[in-house]
This record gives structure tokens, C-alpha cells and sequence, in this order.
């Protein structure tokens, strides 16, 4: 009789562990974040927007799955996953992020186990505009025009200035692409080479480009894009 007796405890020790666990997944639903990199009738992949994480998730599309587009960012609330077909996240509340609201990429210096900021300019964009419904690019200043125009100077005196040392690095995030590095002197000269660490003593203004790819318009298929300057000041002794 005690057999049976432990026989039905294991079992109903079994029977509750198996129950909480479903209550888990059902009550303690969890996030994953990410941008759409593809989408189709019945389900989308959505990429983390860990820059360290390659982490994909494929949403399982319901009847009532809000409306989301190729580019878009999104939160997605899930109780549970399924790994039969289709596979993926069974969403119970998708929040599509507007652009306002992300933490936008910038290239950075790190020194001294410090990250800073840089002064930033655009210098050429392409983007939709929702009043004509069309494409429109536009053109800015570049450290060059800067430096060579009296009227900007005050701005100038805006970009920060660092102090070479052999720690000095610049951080591009991954969804920048370099497009290339110009160094002036304090003459506004170009100076010959890209490499920080081999120029001469001197001072340096130094202009970062990179490129940023937008978000996707899928009912035009084009993307919106940019291109941006990262401007500082750098002393070498």
C-alpha cells in the first residue's frame, strides 16, 4: 500500500511541476525586439537589434496580427513557442517602434575605457515624402566646406577635440558602412594618408563618413538612406 501510496505522489509531483510550467508560458509572457527582414502571408523573420546578437525569430502571422512592413521595428509579446510547422513565436501583442522612439547608431571615440560623442553632419539623404508620395535627396556641408568657410567658424569651435594616445580608437557601429576618412590640418590642408596613428605632431580635424541604410518602403521598393559625417579635433604631441 505504501507503494502505490509513493507511486501516486511521484505522479502527482509530475502532474504539478507539468502544470506550472504551462502556467509559465502562459502568464509570464516574454519580448524579443527586432527589425522585419522578411515577410509573407503566413509569418515574418524579424532580426535582434542586438548589435552583438545574430538572434532571428520567426513570428507566426494571426488574423488579427497588426499590419507590419519590411524595415519596420518591432516589439514582439509572446506566451509560448512552437517548433513544429510553422515554427516560430506565437504572438499574443506586437508593437511596431516608431523612428522617434530607437536608439539611433553613431560612430564613436573610445579612449580611455570612456565612449564619446562626436559632432555629426548629413551630408546626403533620400527619403520618402508623404505629401507628394515620392522619393526627394538633399546635400549638406562636409568638413571641408566647413573648414574652408569664414561664417563657420563658430562651428568649428563646436567639434570635440581629443588628445592622441595609443588606446584612442574609433567605434562604427555594424548597420554603418565606412565610406571613408578625411583629415585636414589646422590649415584646412588635406593631409596625405588615413591613418591616425602615423600622422606627425600636430592638430588634426578629422571627418568620419559613413553610410546608413533606412527603412524599407515595400509598396515603393526603395530604401531611404543616408550619409553622415563624424567630425573631431585631434591633437598629436
Amino acid at each position: 500500500m505504501k507503494a502505490k501510496n509513493w507511486q501516486y505522489g511521484v505522479l502527482i509531483e509530475v502532474l504539478l511541476g507539468f502544470f506550472v510550467l504551462v502556467l509559465m508560458g502562459f502568464c509570464f509572457p516574454k519580448t524579443f525586439s527586432g527589425t522585419v527582414i522578411e515577410k509573407t502571408d503566413t509569418y515574418f523573420t524579424i532580426q535582434s537589434q542586438d548589435s552583438e546578437s545574430k538572434a532571428m525569430a520567426v513570428v507566426v502571422k494571426w488574423p488579427d496580427t497588426p499590419v507590419v512592413k519590411q524595415g519596420d521595428t518591432i516589439t514582439v509579446t509572446y506566451y509560448r513557442k512552437n517548433h513544429g510547422a510553422p515554427r516560430g513565436l506565437y504572438a499574443s501583442k506586437i508593437e511596431v517602434i516608431e523612428k522617434s522612439e530607437l536608439a539611433e547608431s553613431k560612430v564613436k571615440v573610445q579612449q580611455g575605457g570612456k565612449t564619446y560623442d562626436l559632432y555629426r553632419l548629413i551630408v546626403y539623404s533620400y527619403g520618402y515624402m508623404e505629401d507628394s508620395d515620392s522619393f526627394a535627396s538633399g546635400t549638406g556641408a562636409r568638413l571641408r566646406n566647413i573648414l574652408s568657410d569664414e561664417a563657420e567658424q563658430d562651428e568649428v569651435e563646436k567639434f570635440p577635440v581629443f588628445q592622441w594616445t595609443e588606446d584612442f580608437s574609433l567605434d562604427v557601429p555594424e548597420d554603418l558602412q565606412l565610406s571613408g576618412i578625411e583629415i585636414y590640418n589646422e590649415n584646412g590642408e588635406e593631409a596625405a594618408g588615413t591613418s591616425l596613428s602615423e600622422l606627425p605632431a600636430g592638430t588634426y580635424y578629422v571627418g568620419v563618413e559613413v553610410y546608413r541604410e533606412g527603412a524599407y518602403m515595400e509598396e515603393k521598393g526603395e530604401h531611404e538612406y543616408s550619409g553622415e559625417q563624424y567630425i573631431f579635433c585631434l591633437v598629436k604631441p
